[in-house]
């Protein structure tokens, strides 16, 4: 027999899975509209985009997967170190049910932003209540960042779903504090890592922190973080055991980070694709080209010896200029917010928005009361992103993973100054 207060929790659940199921297909509908009126006006997205078959070379990566090569650019190729596992999997999984990459990728991208959403709305329930997972919801369905780059094969969208799971399994993490919801945090922020390798280092930050808020429940917090530990490790490692098979070197993700480091340097002076070619040119004339050629395209593709020369290299840059650095990490930090390197206008409109998300966040911090424990993570990885973008190379792009969390706190922030939160937040007892 249901008491009072459980059949209020369950009408309380019940409203939030049917939030959670309108926005995401609220993200599908808003992102059909812009393909089918894209399509239907000549606009150049999706395989009519100049930008389409990047540098990045998911989709080939992913055809050699459903093809049953594994992770490599062409048959005849060497398994590549260069890329994280997760997108190029999922492309070759989907690839392999349906038979057209180009669908697949707009399959992937489309479904986990929607799901991203919809993890973003639980969350903010559980933060603030109704208005702000609402408010919330709405404002990422139709944020047009996000929305432009569903047909784009770049690993941003997939990021901004495990970086919103990730968030979402901190705030029980932080809440409640038992091993449970750090292995399940340990387990997303291992699968945002092999989507993109730049968060690797974030437990530095985050664990202190961690251990910090449970000083009245030591032992507890310790079992959690070490949870948090053991399955980051236990999903990780199979593909860094993969990495030194086939390459002989101790690769935990990925190569590039020299590569990308040089290349931020000269890119403080210089646009990042006359950065990228000169550099380029640089490895072919020593013997050992960035780039190989694929199915469609030739593609940047960094061995573990170039990295080593390029990260080499940029740390002598670096020593014989120390200014380069602190020049580096001041202009790098700043452009994270606000740089698109080809198109002015699109700067401008990411420095906007990133200026008026920041400083509504930042207005009602003080305004946050049960939250205020869960928004010091969220804080310390949009630091922890700064400055290690800002140190290797940065532009807005690299921040649409985050850019959920930031309309998520802006959005609460807005609604508590406001006054307009009047539901309270949604008790997480039941999910101890």
């Amino acid at each position: 027999m249901y008491t009072v207060p459980g059949c209020v929790m369950m009408v309380k659940q019940k409203q939030l899975c049917k939030l959670m199921l309108f926005m995401v297909l609220l993200n599908l509908a808003v992102r059909a509209v812009f393909v089918f009126a894209s399509l239907s006006f000549g606009m150049k997205i999706g395989p009519k985009s100049p930008s389409y078959y990047s540098s990045d070379g998911y989709q080939d990566l992913g055809q050699m997967v459903a093809q049953g090569y594994g992770i490599r650019f062409a048959p005849d190729l060497k398994p590549s170190v260069f890329r994280a596992p997760v997108y190029p999997l999922l492309l070759g999984f989907t690839d392999h049910l349906i038979g057209n990459m180009d669908l697949s990728v707009l399959i992937i991208n489309c479904l986990f932003a929607a799901l991203g959403c919809a993890v973003l709305v639980a969350m903010f329930w559980y933060i603030a209540g109704r208005n702000a997972a609402l408010m919330t919801g709405i404002i990422v369905s139709l944020y047009p960042q996000l929305i432009i780059y569903s047909w784009h094969a770049f690993t941003e969208l997939i990021q901004f779903f495990f970086i919103s799971l990730f968030a979402f399994c901190l705030l029980f993490m932080f809440r409640i504090r038992n091993t449970i919801w750090g292995a399940a945090a340990g387990a997303a922020f291992a699968l945002e890592v092999l989507a993109k390798g730049w968060m690797l280092g974030f437990p530095v930050l985050l664990l202190p922190a961690f251990l910090l808020s449970c000083r009245k429940n030591e032992s507890r917090g310790w079992k959690c973080a070490f949870a948090f530990c053991i399955v980051a490790l236990i999903v990780i490692c199979p593909w860094t055991v993969r990495n030194y098979i086939v390459s002989g070197r101790l690769i935990p993700i990925t190569t590039g980070g020299g590569y990308q480091y040089l290349v931020g340097n000269r890119a403080l002076d210089v646009n990042v694709n006359i950065a990228n070619g000169e550099y380029d040119a640089l490895a072919a004339r020593l013997g050992f080209p960035t780039r190989t050629n694929g199915i469609h395209g030739c593609y940047l593709d960094i061995t573990p010896v170039a990295d080593d020369y390029f990260n080499n290299k940029a740390k002598k840059d670096v020593q014989q200029h120390p200014a380069t650095l602190v020049r580096k990490v001041c202009i790098g930090s700043l452009r994270l917010w606000y740089l698109s390197p080809n198109s002015k206008i699109k700067t401008m409109f990411a420095a906007i928005i990133s200026g008026l998300l920041l400083l509504a966040w930042g207005a009602g911090t003080p305004k946050f009361e049960r939250s205020n424990i869960f928004w010091m993570p969220c804080a310390l990885l949009m630091v922890y992103a700064t400055i290690v973008f800002g140190v290797i190379y940065a532009e807005y792009r690299y921040l649409l993973p985050l850019s959920g969390l930031l309309i998520g706190f802006a959005c609460t922030s807005f609604l508590m100054l406001s006054g307009r939160i009047v539901s309270k937040p949604a008790d997480t007892e039941e999910l101890k």
